[in-house]
């Protein structure tokens, strides 16, 4: 339908301009404008600018509708997957557990039971490179050099990253210095199974991990 133009006044004092403007249900809203007779520019103008007013108008209610998912559907959803990785209750009684689930390649870490964060790591390019088992952190070490290739610790190059989290993996009866949760010089391995057998992290989540955790904190292995 299109616009009409009314006067309500047979003055030069005002006009009434009637417009149908389509809402975002393809439904009609009738519009009604009231002008001085002496700005018929500016009620050439808003018509003329009708279509861009209206994608104005859609463009904020995406926003809004995007902004009401930021809020509160993300939120619930994070919730629910923290959720559903519950500790098992004999693990529950301790103040900081690490989980490594080689199947998912995830690792989560775990405060008095509750789960705190969820990272994407890699593991054994072999199943049985990465041990399974009940561990424990057992050393802390910042830029740990890399003694294989004799790259030191901080260099770029190191594949070990910046951070090292030893853990006591047993070989032959005697305690290993060689497994450990480390950072890496390869981001695009992260979720694969690639390494000699430590779980490797990306640089800046294994500096959080490295902050937050303690000296003996238990650490979960498993399929």
């Amino acid at each position: 339908m299109s616009p009409s133009l009314h006067p309500i006044n047979t003055g030069p004092t005002t006009l009434l301009i009637n417009q149908y403007l389509p809402s975002t249900k393809n439904n009609l809203v009738y519009c009604t404008f009231v002008l001085k007779s002496g700005n018929i520019r500016v009620l050439s103008h808003i018509l003329e600018k009708r279509k861009e007013v209206i994608y104005i108008f859609k463009m904020l209610y995406r926003t809004l509708i995007f902004a009401l998912l930021l809020l509160f559907v993300i939120p619930v959803v994070n919730q629910s997957d923290a959720a559903s990785k519950k500790l098992d209750s004999k693990y529950a009684k301790y103040a900081q557990f690490i989980v490594i689930d080689k199947s998912s390649n995830k690792m989560t870490y775990y405060e008095k039971g509750k789960a705190i964060k969820t990272f994407s790591v890699a593991t054994g390019k072999k199943p049985s490179y990465t041990p399974e088992g009940l561990f424990k952190i057992h050393e802390k070490t910042k830029n740990r050099p890399y003694y294989k290739e004799r790259i030191k610790g901080g260099d770029p190059k190191n594949p070990l990253g910046d951070r090292w989290l030893g853990i006591n993996v047993k070989i032959n009866g005697r305690t290993s210095y060689a497994y450990a949760i480390h950072g890496n010089n390869n981001p695009s391995s992260i979720g694969k199974y690639i390494s000699e057998g430590c779980i490797r992290m990306h640089n800046k989540e294994v500096r959080w991990l490295f902050d937050k955790v303690k000296m003996n904190t238990p650490v979960l292995i498993q399929k």
